[in-house]
């Protein structure tokens, strides 16, 4: 949302404004905190509701996960409560879904569902569509994934560097036209920093001239073209390219398109099913 609020102080503050409103309002609310997270840690020092339920992977959360153990399909970890030890298997990936996995057994405990109820069914949550969505072709594990944000992709491809063992991840990925400038500079440093090679293409470009979406998108460029590093503005022709450089171990991630079935550009929309064009150019490659 920082295309509305410019910065992620003004963004966190208007969401404060909500908190404040009810803790103000008499009435006897309960406030659900991550302590991972430095705006949540605040909220639960400053701020005094009736009730206040804390999350995370530290030990001074009430509701805490230890052991954090990612896979290809699942997650491992240990839930420690009120004294209580708790081995966890849910089908949802990386560390951030655990933290999820925290907030949402807060959320049912607070309503009054018992926690052994909880832990039933756990393993039997389904990931949301287009989050992490896994497609295996050819041997390849390819993702399609709604990370449209640099938080979002480093969470995504923090989980992909986890579980690559000794082979490589692949990033292709744009910046959307009319959406927060601020950011584009800034999933570039992500994608640098943890992906072994970077498609850059396009997105939906909007009003906006997709060319110059990319050259905002880098502040400098350090790789080394076509080694590890390609710029492919048509989004066909980049996955295209991916498929032709993916070798068996990769992992391949198309971001921020996701559930999306048309391509904006300043010109017209492109009807698109990111994974029949996966499946279509992995196939072409093959014949």
């Amino acid at each position: 949302h920082l295309d509305y609020h410019k910065n992620i102080d003004r963004y966190a503050s208007s969401k404060q404004k909500l908190f404040y409103k009810l803790q103000n309002s008499g009435n006897k609310w309960t406030a659900v905190l991550p302590l991972d997270d430095d705006f949540g840690k605040r909220r639960s020092q400053r701020m005094r509701f009736w009730k206040t339920y804390t999350f995370g992977f530290g030990n001074n959360a009430q509701l805490q996960a230890t052991h954090i153990v990612e896979h290809e399909k699942h997650t491992d970890f240990i839930l420690n409560f009120m004294g209580q030890k708790h081995q966890i298997k849910t089908p949802l990936v990386g560390k951030f879904n655990v933290q999820n996995v925290l907030a949402a057994i807060w959320l049912v405990l607070w309503a009054g569902v018992p926690l052994t109820t909880i832990l039933e069914h756990i393993p039997t949550y389904v990931q949301a569509k287009w989050r992490q969505h896994h497609i295996l072709l050819w041997g390849i594990d390819r993702y399609i994934d709604y990370a449209h944000t640099p938080n979002g992709l480093e969470m995504m491809l923090s989980y992909l560097e986890s579980i690559k063992k000794w082979w490589r991840v692949i990033c292709l990925f744009g910046a959307p036209g009319q959406r927060d400038r601020e950011k584009r500079p800034n999933m570039w440093r992500v994608a640098d920093r943890i992906a072994d090679i970077i498609i850059l293409t396009d997105d939906d470009a909007a009003s906006e001239n997709r060319r110059q979406i990319i050259r905002d998108v880098l502040p400098g460029i350090q790789r080394q073209e076509w080694s590890t590093f390609a710029i492919l503005p048509d989004r066909r022709t980049a996955i295209r390219y991916a498929c032709l450089i993916a070798q068996p171990w990769d992992k391949v991630l198309l971001a921020w398109i996701g559930h999306q079935k048309v391509l904006l550009t300043n010109a017209w929309k492109i009807a698109r099913d990111e994974e029949q064009v996966l499946i279509e150019e992995r196939n072409a490659k093959n014949t």
